[in-house]
């Protein structure tokens, strides 16, 4: 099953969510990562049917088909989480974060323990702190988030000219992936649900790419005490993204972290056909 909703929020934006997977299935909201949209993870719907888990994909404002929208901290988006919740009449259910994705569902837990069962977190970074933040990242992300620490306008700037052709952006970044990433890609449908997302999520153009980059590069509007909930971490111990110390930093400040270190596996290591059923498979 695949469906696509243009839910409504209180302020009157529309923000679209994909479901994917059985429908009685268990719900397993997911956030994607930056630039994408909720056509990141499409492949992987014979593992959700295996898995009996309902994938929801949630785009956050002014990506893919949601409005443009703004807020102050990464904590204050929840509101949408939680309207998504309601209209999708979800009680409970888990919370799965890709790469940047992942602070927005630490957040989401944090602020509803009531509903948040279990928080699954993949190549997530931890708050910043000062240059241990930017340890064993390669130059250009190292150079990216250093211009999100001077603030989204900044940040916007330097990368409108991305914003230009989003699909030669994409081929340009699988080009140049680092091997264990590269081997990742090599699978077609995973090749092309990544590039399906990170085109989606950027014809509205980059600024919201800057903004969530911004806000994670600031303060969250939350502590990760907070989060009472079980946390998987999960990284690969060659991410030149976000390098394998940002699993043990998050962990540090969570009340129940469980980290897994994927030995020699790079930071999209979730879009192949390994890691995503161990992901979903945790107990």
């Amino acid at each position: 099953m695949q469906k696509f909703s243009l839910l409504m929020m209180p302020d009157g934006r529309t923000v679209r969510v994909r479901e994917l997977g059985p429908i009685q299935g268990f719900p397993v909201v997911h956030l994607h990562g930056i630039p994408s949209s909720c056509l990141e993870f499409a492949h992987h719907a014979p593992v959700l049917a295996d898995r009996d888990v309902r994938l929801i994909s949630i785009e956050r404002p002014g990506y893919g088909a949601s409005d443009p929208g703004d807020f102050a901290s990464v904590a204050a988006w929840v509101g949408d989480l939680e309207h998504v919740a309601d209209a999708l009449e979800l009680d409970r259910f888990n919370l799965l974060g890709f790469s940047g994705g992942g602070v927005f569902a630490l957040a989401g837990a944090a602020a509803l323990p009531a509903r948040v069962d279990r928080v699954s977190v993949v190549g997530c970074p931890a708050p910043f702190t000062g240059r241990e933040f930017l340890d064993g990242m390669a130059p250009q992300n190292r150079a990216l988030w250093m211009l999100a620490r001077e603030g989204r306008v900044a940040l916007a700037a330097a990368l409108a000219p991305m914003a230009s052709d989003p699909s030669a952006l994409a081929d340009q970044l699988l080009e140049g992936l680092p091997a264990a990433d590269a081997a990742i890609f090599e699978h077609p449908a995973a090749r092309g649900s990544f590039r399906d997302g990170l085109i989606d999520g950027m014809r509205q153009g980059i600024e919201s790419t800057a903004r969530d980059l911004a806000l994670i590069a600031s303060a969250w509007g939350f502590d990760l005490a907070q989060v009472a909930q079980r946390v998987d971490i999960w990284h690969g111990g060659a991410d030149v993204n976000l390098a394998v110390n940002h699993a043990a930093r998050l962990g540090e400040g969570l009340q129940s972290p469980r980290i897994h270190i994927r030995a020699g596996q790079g930071h999209f290591d979730i879009h192949g056909p390994a890691l995503i059923g161990q992901v979903l498979g945790v107990s």
